[in-house]
């Protein structure tokens, strides 16, 4: 509850910033919605027509790969950037641009690499569900492996650990707290319920869709990294 309020509180106060730091991954969110055929992404869902990959050409596939690195490096500049205003503000330091600059020139590369490997790993499901019969179990263990990386960013950015450090610290505070992936799962679901349904109810599907298209990437987005970041300071001391 005390991560939660926090980072309720942070947005609140950080809102200017956090939303001109939301804008590449809001852009990232829409390459991976409007990415050509024959595979594409849509809020809630990756590779949606993976099976489509067997009729695709090289151009369609070279497309697809291009859209989807560029989105990850976009989601991967909002990410840094905001994970770093978390920590000045809950270190009570200043950050000021050329320290911005300097954290993401150190951390994007490992974190950019988590997040390829994040979805790598999700289009591999993907494949893999089209030829298994347990799709429960499937994407049950899908889904533990992400919970159990789930902090891996976090350390990189927040302490600023190399990625073989921040793997093994995330792999013991897990061990430490199986609760905290849980937790961030179960809020950020929730509010993703409500927003959709809040959306589609009061606007229609047609503006609806927009209106949550722009809640998803400039409120739910940031907030889901702010969350994150206060769960795992708060059960990990910085360093």
């Amino acid at each position: 509850m005390r991560a939660f309020i926090e980072s309720v509180s942070d947005f609140g106060r950080l809102w200017k910033p956090l939303l001109i730091n939301a804008i590449p991954a809001a852009l990232g969110l829409l390459l991976l919605i409007f990415i050509s055929r024959p595979t594409y992404l849509a809020m809630g869902g990756l590779f949606l027509r993976t099976s489509d990959i067997l009729a695709a050409n090289p151009l369609d596939l070279l497309i697809s790969l291009v859209a989807v690195l560029l989105s990850l490096a976009l989601f991967t500049l909002s990410f840094v950037l905001i994970a770093a205003h978390v920590k000045a503000k809950r270190t009570m330091s200043s950050l000021s641009f050329k320290l911005l600059e300097e954290r993401f020139l150190e951390n994007s590369f490992a974190v950019g690499l988590v997040f390829t490997l994040f979805f790598a790993f999700s289009f591999l499901i993907q494949v893999f569900s089209l030829v298994v019969n347990h799709l429960v179990l499937l994407h049950l263990f899908s889904f533990l492996v992400f919970m159990t990386f789930l902090f891996v960013p976090f350390s990189v950015v927040i302490d600023n650990y190399s990625l073989s450090l921040a793997i093994n610290k995330s792999l013991s505070l897990i061990q430490r707290k199986p609760s905290l992936p849980l937790i961030w799962f179960a809020v950020l679901f929730s509010l993703f319920v409500i927003e959709h349904a809040f959306s589609l109810l009061l606007f229609g599907y047609g503006i609806g869709s927009y209106i949550s298209f722009l809640i998803v990437a400039f409120i739910l987005l940031p907030f889901s990294v702010i969350f994150g970041a206060h769960l795992y300071m708060d059960r990990y001391p910085l360093s």
